[in-house]
């Protein structure tokens, strides 16, 4: 006799948008900023009323070019549509704080890594992985959901529940 599955809950609402610096830097040919900035565009695009978070560690903002330095440390704020830079000490890496602020504030994270060294941390956490073209960013049509008990479920992305903090 089979066993009926049963239907899996519906992921957590998601409340902001925070981005591995790092690994959106790493995943292209063109320049830091650029490859940023692709992913802001889409990411604004598609959830214009969310807050962003950039988390980034020390060496690869020590990489940067000075230009593109100046622009992360900047750290924009525009009260429409509010993005912010984390840059975290040196000897830190930006997973933890990343993976922390996710959880707190109920944010998806834009990042190719799967995060597998820090599996208690990324427990509810929902990531969007990408691929990223010199002049194209191409979001996956699905999320990863790291539930904290049972297997990561993928999720439509057309299927999750986007709310601004203090907005019904």
């Amino acid at each position: 006799m089979r066993r009926r599955q049963q239907p899996k809950p519906p992921p957590p609402p998601i409340h902001s948008i925070v981005i591995d610096g790092a690994n959106v830097i790493a995943s292209g040919s063109s320049r830091a900023v650029e490859r940023i900035d692709l992913a802001l565009t889409w990411l604004r695009s598609w959830q214009p009323t969310l807050p962003i978070q950039i988390f980034l560690d020390a060496t690869t903002f020590a990489r940067c070019r000075p230009d593109a330095q100046a622009w992360l440390q900047s750290s924009t704020t525009d009260s429409a549509n509010p993005t912010q830079v984390t840059l975290c000490p040196p000897g830190t890496e930006a997973d933890i704080p990343l993976l922390e602020h996710a959880r707190k504030h109920h944010g998806l994270v834009l990042s190719n890594d799967r995060f597998f060294d820090h599996a208690d941390l990324r427990a509810e956490v929902m990531t969007l992985q990408f691929t990223l073209d010199r002049l194209d960013f191409c979001p996956a049509t699905e999320v990863t959901w790291f539930r904290t008990k049972g297997p990561a479920v993928r999720v439509p992305i057309h299927n999750l529940v986007v709310q601004r903090l203090g907005k019904p």
